[in-house]
């Protein structure tokens, strides 16, 4: 789109923000509203944290660590999001009660121990 890359385009050749992605950044701040960055691309991640102002959310993700995918968090995005005092929604869809648990378990644990938050 105009305004970033998706994490599911690895081989984007503009992976950043654009002029206009920087400039939305800002007046979201201005107005207050979220800033969701789930599965962008971690290049468009960088600009919109070094970008913004306020907190960010990432509304729906699992833990890369755990769950190795392009739309998944790693570690360094977890305290990027921390840094900022945004909010991480951790998701789940493994199949069997005893998988969810421990995945939202783990994901949370980790989550918790990377912002400082303990």
């Amino acid at each position: 789109n105009s305004y970033s890359a998706s994490s599911a385009d690895e081989n984007s050749r503009k992976p950043h923000l654009s002029v206009k992605g920087k400039k939305l950044v800002r007046r979201m701040n201005e107005i207050g509203m979220a800033i969701d960055l789930a599965h962008v691309h971690p290049e468009s991640f960088k600009d919109a944290i070094r970008a913004t102002t306020a907190p960010v959310i990432v509304s729906h993700t699992a833990i890369a660590a755990l769950k190795p995918s392009f739309r998944n968090l790693q570690d360094w995005q977890i305290r990027a999001v921390a840094e900022t005092g945004g909010v991480i929604g951790v998701m789940f869809a493994p199949s069997g009660w005893e998988v969810i648990c421990t995945h939202l378990w783990t994901g949370w644990w980790s989550i918790w121990t990377m912002s400082g938050n303990w």
